[in-house]
């Protein structure tokens, strides 16, 4: 969390949680890359790939804004405003409902999509996001 926090948080603003990712889809990339390395080695440069990606990202849901930080040599950024935010959803899987990971779609203006990737309990996030986000009725 230290890059979204040293270069994207204001003063007057409020870190309100910063979501955990499942590592169980991580496992389970090196399992097949190293099962299946033999194979010309594209499942282990996939999981190392994967591994990269895994590591080198960051969520963040703030008092004012939502983030996104993606990447290691190109870094990607997202962000909009909480007042901004449209619709928050969440999907899980089968595989990920048992191992208690899914994914969050928050949409925010003009139909910017940010996806929380693989979040642990986020049934959990997705309360915190709609306590924070202001419902128009």
């Amino acid at each position: 969390m230290n890059y979204l926090q040293d270069i994207f948080l204001t003063e007057d603003e409020q870190l309100l949680l910063s979501p955990k990712r499942s590592k169980v889809p991580l496992f389970w990339s090196w399992f097949a890359g190293i099962l299946f390395c033999w194979a010309l080695f594209i499942p282990l440069i996939l999981a190392i790939r994967y591994h990269i990606l895994f590591t080198n990202t960051e969520y963040a849901i703030t008092d004012k804004r939502i983030l996104k930080k993606e990447g290691w040599l190109k870094v990607v950024c997202q962000q909009f405003r909480v007042e901004e935010t449209d619709n928050v959803s969440m999907k899980k899987t089968f595989w990920s409902a048992i191992n208690k990971y899914g994914t969050i779609y928050i949409q925010g203006p003009e139909g910017e999509k940010i996806e929380f990737k693989n979040i642990k309990y986020p049934e959990k996030v997705l309360k915190m996001i709609n306590t924070v986000v202001p419902i128009d009725l």
